[in-house]
């Protein structure tokens, strides 16, 4: 935790876009987790896409390391090429940018559950996510104890199913061996950026042996090998999708193809309720 982490420096700024705002997802998420990891529950479009979706989205672009990934983006004079601007403040919207753009990478990705037996004790880190090396080309987000959410490349990916009530969002759940659950503890202590959680000592000591030992990643992996998709060009489509969510089959198209803007917040009217 850093206080202040999303403030900005310039009294200038004051009326640009809060990042805090974006964390609108988090009054709803423990509920959102737990529908997720219930292999008997079949998801609702709505808590993945105004829930879910940002939750991982956030993963990237949250950490107190993002300021610094950004400054590496630019030559190392910026500062006497653009003198007054604060870079602090340039990489706090920059947070809301990346946030928006990897959010439809995110949601076309496969969402795959791995159930771990009880008493597997995983543990999560101040990153939240690691690349998913036990599981594929892509990143893992521990989400319990026993649990591990994992969003892997997929070239096409059915997003939403209308139930005749309501659209819902397919969930693939497995069971993994809890022999996994050693190499996945100390992959998120790899990706780490300088702390591991997790419910016992045992399992913390275990993980931070590789303590922040990988260099952090952006979502590249998402976009598949060559000739996978353009982590760049489709940053409207989830926007799409949560238009797609206020809308009943027949009127799908439409609703897609002109987006409907205030169909951002979740607590509007739509088919099936909330």
């Amino acid at each position: 935790m850093v206080a202040g982490l999303y403030d900005y420096e310039d009294a200038r700024s004051i009326g640009r876009p809060r990042v805090d705002d974006a964390w609108g997802y988090e009054s709803s998420l423990p509920d959102s987790l737990n529908t997720l990891t219930d292999v008997n529950n079949v998801l609702d479009g709505a808590i993945w896409a105004f829930t879910l979706v940002p939750f991982v989205a956030g993963l990237f672009v949250r950490g107190t390391g993002f300021q610094y990934q950004f400054a590496e983006r630019f030559p190392t004079d910026i500062d006497t090429l653009l003198p007054g601007i604060s870079g602090r403040d340039n990489a706090t919207e920059a947070r809301l940018i990346d946030f928006q753009m990897v959010l439809a990478p995110i949601m076309a990705s496969r969402w795959t559950v791995h159930h771990f037996p009880p008493g597997t004790d995983l543990v999560t880190s101040d990153t939240g996510s690691a690349a998913a090396t036990i599981f594929g080309h892509g990143y893992v987000v521990p989400i319990s104890r026993s649990t591990a959410l994992v969003l892997t490349w997929k070239r096409r990916k059915q997003i939403l199913i209308w139930t005749g009530a309501n659209w819902v969002t397919p969930i693939e759940h497995f069971n993994s061996p809890g022999s996994s659950a050693a190499e996945l503890r100390r992959a998120m202590s790899a990706y780490a950026e300088h702390a591991v959680y997790g419910p016992t000592k045992e399992s913390v000591e275990d993980a931070s042996v590789q303590l922040g030992s990988a260099l952090r990643i952006g979502p590249s992996l998402l976009g598949g090998a060559a000739g996978g998709i353009d982590l760049g060009c489709h940053q409207y489509d989830y926007f799409r999708i949560l238009s797609a969510l206020h809308s009943v089959p027949e009127d799908t198209q439409t609703a897609v193809d002109d987006i409907n803007w205030s169909a951002r917040t979740s607590d509007l009217d739509r088919p099936g309720g909330y």
